[in-house]
C-alpha cells in the first residue's frame, strides 16, 4: 500500500468504493469469505487513520504493519501470541526511527501511541479468532501397535470368526456364500482381556489430553497477562518520551 494508494482512496465517499481500492492493491478477492475479512480489517483501520488525522503515508504504513502481523500470526496453527506481539513492535520502531536503509520515520510519538492501542484494541484482542479462521484446524489421529502382545483372535456367538461372511448391512454370517438355516447373522465379540486393555489405552490417553489442554490454557492465560504488561509499558514509554520532548 502506497501513499497514493491512499490519496485514491480518499476520493471516493463511497465506502465500497474505498473496499474496491484496498482489494485491488493487496489482490484480495472479496468474494472469497478470509479475503473478505481481510478488507473489512483494511478499511476500519484506513477509517481509523482518517479520524487520527494520519497522513496518507502514516494510513498507508498501519495497513502495512497489520498485514505483516497477520502473515506472522496466520503462519502456525500453534500458539504465537508473543512472537506475534513481538514482531508487532518491531514493525512500529521500524516506522518510528529515521535510520535509512534500514528504517525510515513515519510516525511521531503520538502517532506510535495510538497505533499500539489501536493494533491492541482490535486485531490482539481478537487473536485467537483469527487464527481459528486463517488456520489449518489440528486433529490427532492415534494409532498404537503393540508388537510384543499376540494378536487374540475373536470370537463369533454361533460360529467361527474365520468363517463368518459379511452381510449386506455389515454384519457377519458363518457358513459359506449360499445360505442356509445356520447362516443367521451374528455378532463378533471382543475377548474380556482385548476390552480390558482397550478401556486402559483409552483412560490414559483421555487423562494425557487433559493435561495437555490444561497446560496450553494456562500458556495461553500467561501470554496474555504478559501481553496485556507489555502493552502497558509500551503506553507508559510512550507518554514519557512525549512528555520529555515537550520539555
Amino acid at each position: 500500500m502506497s501513499a497514493d494508494d491512499i490519496a485514491k482512496a480518499r476520493k471516493f465517499a463511497d465506502w465500497n468504493k474505498t473496499k474496491e481500492v484496498i482489494s485491488s492493491v493487496f489482490k484480495l478477492d472479496s468474494s472469497n469469505d478470509r479475503d473478505d475479512i481481510l478488507i473489512d480489517m483494511l478499511y476500519y483501520s484506513y477509517q481509523f487513520s482518517v479520524e487520527s488525522d494520519f497522513t496518507n503515508e502514516q494510513a498507508a504504513a498501519l495497513m502495512e504493519i497489520l498485514m505483516k502481523v497477520h502473515e506472522i500470526a496466520t503462519e502456525t496453527s500453534f500458539g504465537n501470541l508473543d512472537q506475534t506481539y513481538q514482531h508487532f513492535r518491531e514493525l512500529v520502531v521500524s516506522y518510528s526511527v529515521q535510520r535509512p536503509p534500514f528504517s525510515v520515520q513515519v510516525f511521531g510519538d503520538d502517532e506510535v501511541l495510538k497505533v499500539t492501542q489501536y493494533v491492541l484494541d482490535t486485531y490482539m484482542r481478537l487473536y485467537k479468532w483469527y487464527k481459528y479462521v486463517f488456520t489449518p484446524q489440528m486433529k490427532l489421529n492415534l494409532e498404537i501397535d503393540y508388537p510384543c502382545i499376540p494378536e487374540i483372535p475373536l470370537i463369533v456367538e454361533g460360529g467361527c470368526a474365520d468363517d463368518a461372511q459379511p452381510t449386506a448391512d455389515g454384519a457377519a454370517q458363518p457358513g459359506g456364500q449360499d445360505g442356509g438355516p445356520e447362516n443367521r447373522p451374528v455378532s463378533i465379540v471382543e475377548p474380556a482381556e482385548y476390552h480390558e486393555l482397550r478401556g486402559i489405552i483409552r483412560k490414559h490417553i483421555e487423562e494425557e489430553l487433559k493435561t495437555i489442554k490444561a497446560s496450553i490454557e494456562e500458556k495461553m492465560k500467561e501470554s496474555e497477562v504478559h501481553l496485556s504488561s507489555a502493552s502497558a509499558g509500551d503506553r507508559r514509554s510512550a507518554r514519557s518520551a512525549r512528555s520529555a520532548k515537550k520539555k
